[in-house]
């Protein structure tokens, strides 16, 4: 689990996360994921919270 933590942390460095955000309990829940999975749950978190952003902006924006 401390890999998986471990993964998380290196992934997640560049990304702005919320207080409350538990990286130890994550590790906890991705037991049986590949590092190139963990890598790809980062990547698709990191990206939900762009489109979220970008969402409601309109093409004159």
């Amino acid at each position: 689990m401390e890999t998986r933590q471990q993964l998380l942390e290196i992934n997640l460095k560049e990304v702005q996360l919320h207080g409350d955000v538990d990286l130890n309990g994550i590790a906890q829940k991705l037991d049986g994921y590949s590092g190139s999975d963990i890598t790809s749950v980062c990547r698709d978190a990191a990206m939900m919270q762009m489109r979220r952003a970008t969402e409601n902006l309109s093409m004159t924006q």
